[in-house]
This record gives C-alpha cells, structure tokens and sequence, in this order.
C-alpha cells in the first residue's frame, strides 16, 4: 500500500493523503485505519500543529470501536 510505503520512508504528508483516501474507500481496514492514526501522530510531532493530534485521538478512538483490545490505539489515547 501506498501510504505504508510512504511512511517507511518518512514521506508523512504524501502518507497522510494516501492514507485518507484509502480510510474513506475502505473505513472497516484496521490496518489501514492504524496507518492513518500514525500518520496523523507523526505530523502532530514533525509539526506541533495540535490539529494533527486531535484527528490522531479521534481515529484511536475509532480503532477502539472496531476492535476494543488494540494496543496501538490504548497506548496513543494513554
């Protein structure tokens, strides 16, 4: 994928718009929802703009819901 690829390579912004695009087409990929949540919590570090922290919580908060043991989501939400 796309955005995975993106990441590894530390390319957040061009991570972030793969990722959105693939979340809106497939919301129920968990993979890709915890892709995205990282993308977003990369940005808020690189950038401090708090809006990318808030939109990190907030798709925790969505992993949550799809599957309320994940780790990933506890620990970023903690």
């Amino acid at each position: 994928q796309r955005g995975e690829g993106f990441l590894k390579f530390n390319n957040v912004e061009d991570a972030l718009q793969a990722l959105e695009q693939a979340y809106t087409l497939h919301p129920e990929n968990i993979e890709t929802l915890k892709m995205l949540v990282k993308a977003y919590f990369l940005n808020w570090k690189q950038t401090k703009d708090i809006t990318f922290r808030a939109k990190s919580l907030e798709k925790a908060e969505e992993m949550l819901v799809q599957d309320s043991d994940n780790n990933f989501a506890f620990a970023l939400i903690s």
